[in-house]
């Protein structure tokens, strides 16, 4: 059998064609990998802020009743809110700390999102201080007025 022009064409374009066909379907598949990974870390990222979003709001609930708690000891100075609001003021500072300590995986993160969590992180940083600060004013507050109260009974 005599080989023609057109069989030697239309191999040559079969062959292109299976070739074009590989690299697409090389393509594709380095794509979906690329893709699944990215969804991956997405899925694993979406799931631990699930699951932390509940701690600031018990953080928040703590300091609230710790405030309660607070207020109560100055109405009645011989009641066992003070010391109530003590222990719920640090277990609320100790959750804070346990916040600011953990690690988030930044790495798949842009730039600027980088930027926004530093950001984020020292601002968290200086409320904790502001906080501390409070803490220790309010302790202070709650020691004097103990005190007077004291003060006026033995009078």
């Amino acid at each position: 059998m005599k080989v023609t022009y057109t069989q030697i064409q239309s191999r040559k374009i079969l062959l292109a064609f299976l070739v074009i066909v590989i690299v697409l379907a090389l393509a594709a598949l380095f794509v979906r990998n690329s893709i699944s990974h990215k969804l991956e870390n997405i899925v694993k990222q979406a799931n631990n802020v699930e699951v932390d979003s509940s701690k600031p709001q018990q953080i928040l609930l703590l300091l609230h009743q710790a405030d309660d708690d607070f207020q109560e000891s100055l109405l009645n100075v011989k009641s066992t809110k003070s010391a109530d609001y003590k222990a719920k003021l640090s277990r609320a500072f100790d959750e804070i700390d346990t916040l600011l300590k953990r690690n988030a995986d930044t790495l798949q993160l842009t730039p600027d999102q980088s930027v926004k969590v530093k950001s984020w992180y020292n601002k968290k940083l200086q409320l904790s201080g502001k906080l501390y600060s409070l803490k220790h004013n309010f302790d202070s507050l709650l020691t004097a007025y103990a005190t007077f109260e004291a003060q006026g009974e033995h009078r």
